[in-house]
């Protein structure tokens, strides 16, 4: 065994944000796909193809969600050992090599290569290749493997060194399947569900997200036979980026840069608010409860909506559209301190809404509408998340 693979503290830590960075950088290449398809017959689907292509947004988004689940988990995992929330991502695309899966993890619209990318990620680790001495996982289930045997490896009595009231439980991230750490027996049961709902059971299949996907798949394939010129998704970048890095598409178009700019902010102010949650945040305070639902309702009511209308704005390459980046440009956490967090995030929050409504100006009619309600959604939140701890 070599010093990389010893069972120790440090190993098992680092193994778990690889894990965060695995969670966290699929969940965002399955929202942009989702964000790409088209909405209905304007954009030159039948009736019947809409129905279709809303089922496979929707789908695809349920997996996101759960991504974001797992990443959840995988913080409560890091925090009952030692650890802290780790929040950032591979930059986009991560090339084949760069992590022991050989997939290219990439922003990129939906189609029938992206999918087949997104099998390759969640291939169940019983159908995976073998791995050999070098390379100690080739599937996502086989890096939890690798984890799980650290669990029980490890003396459960030097290992989980937290307090275990600190461990978010479902009620308040919103996350149903979330299981709180706090010996060995809770941290197996967190990564068995990570597993099942990732690549489920040699039994039970069509419900994990290698069954969602081999169905969209499958399901693809069939309507392209019925129909030859079937365009699922608007034509958009792959990766697309600000500035020029081996692999991205840069963006030139002013106002697709802008919307791009602040939706990353927005993105950006949303992971921090989650992850501070699940740091040395007590879940009983308001002030956290605040942070949470904070997180959760601005993904779902700020960031779709912003990055379907990135989907639509022209990015300056021809006959391409925008996208957004999910751009992290540092590794910078709200502070501990409860109050000094809360005042940085409502300020920044506020910032973002209020640029939002001057990019909106910008933007095509129907677009514009999209983008105020949004800045609205992002104001409200901000105000409630401030209004809520008022007093304490």
């Amino acid at each position: 065994m070599t010093s990389s693979s010893r069972p120790t503290r440090s190993r098992l830590l680092s193994l778990l944000s690889e894990a965060c960075e695995v969670e966290h950088g699929l969940a965002c290449s399955y929202l942009y796909a989702s964000f790409s398809l088209k909405h209905g017959q304007s954009e030159g689907l039948s009736f019947e193809q809409e129905q279709r292509v809303r089922r496979w947004a929707a789908q695809i988004s349920f997996v996101a969600t759960q991504e974001m689940l797992h990443l959840a988990q995988a913080w409560n995992l890091l925090q009952a050992v030692g650890g802290t929330p780790y929040h950032m991502h591979p930059q986009f695309p991560l090339a084949r090599g760069e992590l022991p899966i050989h997939v290219t993890m990439s922003l990129a619209p939906f189609s029938a290569a992206t999918l087949k990318r997104f099998l390759g990620w969640e291939r169940p680790a019983d159908l995976g290749d073998a791995t050999t001495a070098s390379e100690p996982y080739s599937t996502v289930g086989e890096l939890y493997n690798q984890i799980e045997r650290l669990f029980d490896t490890l003396p459960p009595g030097d290992l989980f060194i937290t307090d275990p009231a600190l461990q978010i439980g479902p009620e308040l991230a919103d996350f149903p399947d979330l299981v709180r750490v706090t010996d060995a027996d809770s941290a197996r049961e967190a990564i068995r569900r990570i597993r099942h709902q990732g690549e489920g059971s040699v039994q039970d299949r069509d419900d994990c997200h290698f069954g969602i996907f081999t169905k969209i798949q499958s399901d693809l394939a069939a309507e392209a036979r019925r129909d030859s010129k079937f365009a699922p998704a608007m034509a958009v970048v792959e990766n697309p980026a600000a500035r020029p890095y081996p692999g991205a598409t840069r963006v030139t178009d002013p106002v697709a840069l802008r919307l791009m700019s602040l939706f990353d902010d927005a993105y950006g102010l949303t992971i921090r608010a989650l992850a501070w949650t699940f740091g040395a945040a007590n879940p009983r305070e308001p002030v956290t409860i605040g942070f949470a639902r904070f997180a959760i309702r601005t993904m779902v009511a700020v960031l779709r909506p912003l990055g379907e209308v990135l989907m639509r704005l022209p990015s300056g390459v021809a006959g391409l559209n925008a996208g957004p980046s999910f751009s992290i440009s540092r590794h910078v956490p709200l502070p501990d301190d409860r109050q000094v967090a809360r005042t940085v995030a409502r300020e920044r929050g506020t910032e973002i809404a209020a640029e939002l409504r001057a990019c909106a100006v910008e933007l095509p009619p129907k677009a514009q509408g999209i983008v105020v309600m949004a800045a609205q959604t992002l104001a409200d939140q901000v105000a409630l998340f401030g209004a809520n701890q008022r007093g304490e």
